[in-house]
């Protein structure tokens, strides 16, 4: 083969490469594209001692219970479900932003910390969990460390 050859397969190999990474480029950009906020999830399920069912149904005191009741208790337990699915969402966007390579807004962090903290009180996120998030979260935004270790902190002192 001479030189001629050479070079045209030569150019016609960087031109394929070429058009593989645009494609590998486009794909990336659609997947992190997704919005996570129009999936629905089913809610997740609680132990018995949290459970609203459980709550009002069983002794003979909660016979007397009206219907507004239950149907308060159980609005109450619906409006805390989807508290929990909004705080894996937002630290799912945290998540794909970094991925994307963009910073979150402190403040966005901040707020999805203190929604953290009021789900562990009233135990629909474990101590665990969000320990483990919010360790995460100190590796990647280390601009955030004081905030966050005082969260570990806070966290620490919910033992219940």
């Amino acid at each position: 083969m001479n030189h001629k050859t050479i070079l045209l397969y030569v150019v016609i190999g960087l031109l394929l490469f070429g058009i593989l990474v645009g494609i590998g480029y486009q794909i990336r950009q659609e997947i992190y594209r997704t919005n996570f906020n129009d999936q629905a999830y089913s809610d997740p399920v609680l132990p018995a001692e949290k459970s609203a069912i459980s709550t009002l149904v069983g002794s003979p005191a909660n016979n007397q219970t009206t219907k507004t009741e239950q149907t308060d208790a159980a609005a109450k337990q619906s409006k805390l479900f989807k508290q929990q699915e909004q705080l894996y969402l937002d630290f799912t966007q945290i998540i794909n932003a970094l991925s994307a390579g963009q910073r979150p807004d402190p403040q966005q962090v901040s707020l999805l910390i203190m929604k953290q903290q009021k789900l562990v009180e009233v135990q629909l996120v474990t101590r665990d969990e969000a320990k483990a998030q919010i360790e995460f979260l100190l590796k990647v935004l280390p601009e955030m460390d004081h905030e966050l270790h005082r969260a570990l902190r806070t966290l620490e002192q919910t033992r219940s």
